[in-house]
């Protein structure tokens, strides 16, 4: 059975790298991600966002993360099914990856500003701030949060302890506040 993807993992951050980690293992494709921000676009008036200076529209950075993350919770629609979780079995979230390459691709197309949203994948917006449907990663054995996963701030990282298979977190932060709930992994840092 299909599910959207926010009706399993509730943060913005944690979905963009489930999507990222489905088109690396080919289970989602590029263009479905595509179809789903273009359809996404297409409802937003961008003539609320910015200014205009000599009949171009220009936008401040926090008018592109506000617009990013309309288009982007338009992929929180996109349905998985549990074999396709299955197949995660890594998962980092590199300011590279491809998955916020081509949501600010798409976003500059759609609004033909395509300098304007290129962040490079380092907004804020894709940091991942709980970790809440997590467990639905059966397979999961290595995380790397360096990048987007990292946090200064304490998270609840119980959802982390149901994954059995998971041996390896990287940049968790506070990693005595977590020695306890995660004692089975062979690796923390």
């Amino acid at each position: 059975m299909n599910r959207p993807l926010n009706q399993i993992f509730s943060d913005f951050g944690l979905q963009m790298g489930v999507l990222e980690a489905l088109l690396t293992n080919e289970r989602i494709s590029e263009q479905a991600i595509t179809q789903a921000i273009q359809q996404a676009a297409a409802q937003v008036e961008i003539s609320e966002f910015g200014d205009v200076d000599d009949g171009e529209r220009y936008l401040d950075f926090d008018e592109v993360e506000t617009l990013l993350q309309r288009l982007g919770a338009a992929l929180g629609g996109l349905e998985v099914s549990q074999s396709d979780l299955d197949t995660i079995r890594t998962m980092h979230f590199d300011g590279g990856n491809e998955i916020y390459m081509l949501l600010e691709e798409q976003a500059g197309e759609a609004f033909e500003m395509s300098g304007d949203f290129d962040t490079g994948g380092e907004s804020m917006i894709y940091n991942v701030n709980a970790f809440d449907g997590i467990e639905s990663l059966t397979n999961l054995e290595s995380l790397n949060l360096d990048g987007h996963g990292y946090s200064k701030v304490t998270r609840d990282v119980r959802p982390l302890s149901k994954l059995k298979s998971l041996t390896r977190v990287e940049q968790l932060g506070d990693r005595a506040t977590h020695r306890e709930t995660l004692s089975h992994l062979t690796h923390l840092s």
